[in-house]
């Protein structure tokens, strides 16, 4: 992931960027690594936009566990082009 891509937002302060985790935000407390302010998330107001955020930690978090378990049962195997049309393949003649 690029830092562009890094989820974010510009420091009030100072203009370095500010990357965060909806972790991070759930601990109510964000620091700019270039001048150290500290931003606080007002909880009541935000109540909805955190319940938001919550709801898709949990679906990410649930989406990750399906694919480590489809992992380790080995389903998603890649196919050979001949697997995928249903066709055995043959030994080749010498």
């Amino acid at each position: 992931m690029l830092m562009s891509d890094a989820p974010g937002f510009p420091c009030p302060h100072c203009e370095q960027s500010i990357t965060t985790t909806i972790q991070r935000l759930f601990s109510g407390r964000i620091y700019c690594p270039g001048c150290g302010l500290e931003l606080r998330l007002d909880e009541q107001s935000s109540q909805e936009a955190l319940s938001a955020a919550q709801r898709l930690d949990d679906a990410m978090q649930q989406a990750e566990a399906m694919k480590a378990d489809a992992l380790s049962f080995n389903h998603l195997q890649p196919q050979t082009s001949e697997q995928s049309r249903g066709r055995r393949s043959r030994p080749r003649r010498a």
